[in-house]
């Protein structure tokens, strides 16, 4: 709570800060209270029930959103070396618009390095495009919808799938047919191919089959779940929309489009030339260390 109204979601006195134990003091007393008065008005089985809708959920756009951005056109590469230290490394994951020098050896490659000879072996490979990508989002709509389908009859007509019942063997097919359209079109679209330090493996066979377990398991839900959560998402998007979207702090445009937005405040300049100064050793005096960064002290 104390982060969304800081950055402007929720009302920002929620985000004042008690001066004297510097915690927000407003938005623990709130969240304490209304944990109260939903505890005393809900069994133990709702509020487990209304946690698991929450975490169901957003592991299912977690798992589409993985198959929604492979489609994704304009996707840049995170890389890096094998021999780049670590700090290096979360550097390049971070800031992801400037690289290191070529300062670590000849093998070492900055990221526009990289990125061209990647270009220049997938030239000839189909790129998507903004077309390719809402085809494989269309695609994808249609796979949730049949996913979604055939969960139901599940749950709802397993007993009529037993006896064979032409109504709910005609809906599996038609569902079938739904879902393999949707993974055939699905495929049939050009991927970025962008590089990273981890991606999700077996691309689309994992979220798919996180998807399908995540819509059986919501769909056993009681409807009073569903209608609960309706409600709490309704009162979401009055504030959000009533009050969040007009004073985001993330939503504001950025005035300044140069490439160094990404740079964490504070980073030194990785291109300026470092040198050791060290403190001379022949007269016994001792040379100061604040000597330039970029000029070599005389006895180096």
């Amino acid at each position: 709570m104390y982060s969304m109204a800081s950055d402007g979601l929720l009302f920002k006195f929620f985000a004042r800060i008690y001066q004297r134990t510097n915690v927000p003091l407003i938005s623990i007393i709130f969240a304490g209270v209304l944990s109260a008065i939903l505890a005393l008005m809900l069994d133990l089985k709702q509020l487990v029930e209304m946690l698991s809708i929450g975490t169901l959920l957003a592991y299912t756009l977690v798992s589409l959103s993985v198959l929604v951005l492979r489609f994704q056109p304009g996707v840049e590469d995170v890389e890096y070396d094998e021999d780049t230290p670590s700090s290096v490394r979360s550097y390049k994951v971070i800031c992801c618009q400037k690289m290191l020098p070529e300062s670590k050896g000849p093998e070492y490659k900055p990221l526009e390095s990289a990125t061209d000879d990647k270009k220049q072996e997938n030239k000839d490979t189909e790129e998507p495009t903004t077309s390719t990508s809402q085809i494989a989002k269309a695609a994808i709509s249609l796979l949730v919808v049949g996913l979604a389908g055939f969960c139901a009859l599940l749950i709802a007509g397993w007993g009529a799938l037993g006896d064979h019942e032409p109504w709910a063997i005609f809906t599996a097919i038609f569902l079938g047919i739904f879902i393999v359209f949707g993974v055939v079109v699905m495929q049939l679209q050009p991927t970025n191919n962008a590089r990273f330090p981890f991606k999700v493996p077996c691309v689309p066979v994992l979220p798919i089959a996180s998807v399908v377990v995540n819509l059986f398991l919501l769909l056993k839900l009681s409807i009073w779940t569903w209608v609960r959560f309706g409600v709490w998402m309704i009162l979401g998007f009055i504030i959000y929309f009533g009050y969040g979207i007009r004073n985001s702090v993330e939503g504001i445009p950025k005035q300044d489009t140069n490439d160094n937005d990404f740079i964490l405040q504070g980073t030194p300049d990785i291109e300026q030339d470092l040198h050791n100064v060290q403190p001379g050793h022949a007269s016994g005096e001792k040379e100061p260390l604040a000597a330039s960064f970029n000029e070599p002290s005389e006895e180096q």
